[in-house]
C-alpha cells in the first residue's frame, strides 16, 4: 500500500531530510548531556552537604566522650578538653551558616556556654 506523498516531508529533498535528522539527533544529544551535567552536579552537592553532616555527627561523638571523660574522671585538662570541644562546635565553619537567622543562633548559643 503506498504511502499518501502529500506529507510535510514529501516535498523535501533527500539531503535536506538527512540535515534534519541529524540535527534532530544533534538537539537530542545535547539535551540529554546538559541533563546529565545537571545531575552531576546535584550529586555533587548533595556529596558535599553529605560530608558536612558527617563531620558534623563527628564532632558531636567527639564531644559526647569528653563530657563523659569529664563526668567519670573531673580534672583540669579534662574540663579543658570539654571546653575545646564545645567552642569547636558551636563555631562551625562558615560555609554551613547560611542565614542570619542561624548566626544569631549561633552567637546566643556560644555566649551561654556552659564551660
Amino acid at each position: 500500500m503506498p504511502l499518501p506523498s502529500h506529507g510535510l516531508l514529501a516535498n523535501l529533498t533527500v539531503q535536506r531530510k538527512l540535515t534534519l535528522g541529524f540535527g534532530l539527533v544533534l538537539c537530542l544529544t545535547l539535551a540529554v548531556t546538559a541533563i546529565g551535567w545537571l545531575g552531576l552536579s546535584l550529586l555533587t552537592q548533595r556529596g558535599d552537604k553529605l560530608a558536612e553532616v558527617a563531620d558534623i555527627a563527628d564532632m558531636a561523638r567527639e564531644m559526647r566522650i569528653q563530657r563523659l571523660r569529664y563526668s567519670l574522671r573531673p580534672s583540669r585538662p579534662s574540663l579543658e578538653n570539654c571546653t575545646l570541644q564545645w567552642r569547636a562546635w558551636a563555631t562551625p565553619p562558615s560555609r554551613c551558616v547560611e542565614n542570619s537567622a542561624t548566626r544569631t543562633t549561633l552567637r546566643r548559643w556560644t555566649s551561654s556556654s556552659p564551660l
